[in-house]
């Protein structure tokens, strides 16, 4: 291992493999896990490496990962009326009440 160039600690190895860290990203990106949570429970049933959330955390940001969650869609929500919304249908609304 290379040493620091002022003779400093290098820091630990890390928990999981290269290999490791690229299926971790990999399954990320197929959105295996929406959670910092699950993607704790993952690594621990897939490979037997435990980690804390602050742990997974700080490893989401050094692979410059993020959890990717979809926005809640209200029960009554209309998808048709939203997208006719966004294309002006609130024009014709507002020239009616003038």
């Amino acid at each position: 291992m290379v040493k620091h160039r002022r003779g400093g600690r290098q820091g630990r190895a890390p928990y999981l493999t290269a290999e490791q860290q690229a299926c971790l990203v990999e399954q990320a990106a197929q959105g295996v896990f929406a959670t910092i949570g699950e993607a704790v429970a993952w690594v621990k049933r897939e490979f037997g490496v435990t980690y804390t959330y602050w742990g997974m955390r700080s490893l989401f940001q050094r692979l410059k990962l993020k959890k990717k969650v979809p926005r809640p869609l209200a029960a009554k929500a209309s998808l048709a009326e939203q997208e006719a919304w966004k294309k002006g249908a609130w024009r014709r609304l507002s020239k009616k009440t003038v």
